[in-house]
């Protein structure tokens, strides 16, 4: 008769181990420690703890997206989370201990409130972040889910076609198509594919795009679009994919761009944390990343501003916002806690950023000039 490798502690229940393991992760033990006791433990807790992971993507403003924010990951097996460093400001991102190599990662995207069309915006920050995390990993994850979910009336399809938040110029891209683009920015993948709550989205949809980016992500060699063009009536999207470096950079531009002007709660505590975090603490140095990305779309991508701000025009009108709030911003503080930039933001426009059209612009400079 065969001993076990787990010893006397086989005779406990499965469950009851499993409690004991969740137990010991919730007070701060090690999980490699307890992995590398011995080869029965690791097989017994590996198995599950290397299975599904789960990460919910919400179009919901929180705090704001540039302070430093951790996204939680869980574990469908085990009750217990693990939490990833998603962005701080302007550093750089480091690599996190987390086997994604190993487990099959499901990640659940919400729609948006169509009363809130900056939540579109807020899922396509989100997502980028999330896609510049994996790609930062020293391994890749092996197995990718994206979930498309419905909640309380919210549908990514309606009249039978897909939802389109913000409408693109010249041609239609749906939510769901908008978002997989950014996922296209993925390297390394060993699989990765798109499900539905519903059978409603799979009738109605569109779905060339994400199947083609499939295939493209998984024949991946350096992003080489060869292999994946070689189906049949995939030429149309093999240009599409050619350079998804320009097309990330295209919708960058564009949501950027509409931000400006979308009604809403979420979009003006966006429109807030853009002045309060991408033009940093410098005004306007080459260095700062926004200005950096601005100008590096003018120079590589001149068709995009032509369809999005033809001569800049909207662009200098957010800069003129910038300089008439931050001049706000600048006076000398007496509120005491205020220390940083992004805070004093937070302090002084608690209700975000107004649309900024030229009324509304004349209305505040007018307001400065009276207080």
């Amino acid at each position: 008769m065969s001993v076990s490798s787990l010893g006397l502690f086989e005779k406990f229940p499965p469950e009851l181990r499993l409690t004991l393991w969740e137990s010991l992760i919730d007070q701060s033990v090690s999980l490699t420690i307890i992995l590398r006791i011995c080869r029965g433990i690791y097989e017994d807790l590996s198995q599950r703890l290397y299975d599904k992971w789960d990460v919910y993507i919400c179009p919901c403003y929180g705090r704001q997206w540039m302070a430093p924010t951790y996204q939680t990951i869980s574990c469908r097996e085990l009750k217990i989370s693990w939490r990833w460093r998603t962005h701080c400001r302007e550093e750089p991102m480091r690599r996190q201990k987390f086997p994604f190599h190993k487990a099959q990662l499901f990640i659940h995207i919400f729609h948006p409130d169509p009363q809130e069309p900056g939540g579109i915006v807020s899922l396509w920050n989100k997502v980028n972040m999330t896609v510049r995390m994996l790609n930062d990993q020293s391994k890749f994850p092996k197995d990718i889910v994206i979930c498309l979910h419905h909640g309380r009336g919210l549908h990514w399809q309606m009249d039978g076609k897909g939802v389109e938040t913000i409408p693109y110029p010249g041609c239609r891209r749906p939510d769901h198509d908008i978002l997989f683009l950014a996922f296209c920015q993925l390297r390394n993948i060993g699989r990765i594919r798109v499900q539905t709550e519903t059978r409603q989205l799979d009738d109605a949809a569109d779905w060339a795009l994400i199947r083609y980016g499939c295939r493209f992500l998984e024949n991946d060699e350096g992003h080489d679009n060869s292999q994946a063009s070689h189906h049949p009536g995939d030429h149309d999207l093999a240009s599409l994919f050619n350079n998804i470096p320009a097309q990330i950079a295209d919708l960058d531009f564009f949501f950027d761009t509409r931000l400006d002007t979308l009604p809403g709660w979420v979009a003006a505590m966006l429109r807030r944390d853009r002045f309060a975090g991408w033009f940093g603490f410098h005004h306007f140095p080459s260095e700062v990343p926004y200005q950096k990305k601005y100008l590096e779309t003018i120079r590589d991508c001149p068709q995009t501003v032509n369809t999005h701000d033809p001569r800049l025009a909207q662009m200098m009108r957010r800069y003129r916002a910038f300089l008439l709030l931050d001049w706000t911003i600048s006076q000398p503080r007496t509120v005491r806690g205020i220390q940083q930039f992004s805070e004093a933001w937070e302090y002084y426009y608690p209700n975000g950023i107004f649309i900024l059209t030229e009324d509304n612009l004349e209305a505040e400079a007018e307001r400065q000039r009276n207080t």
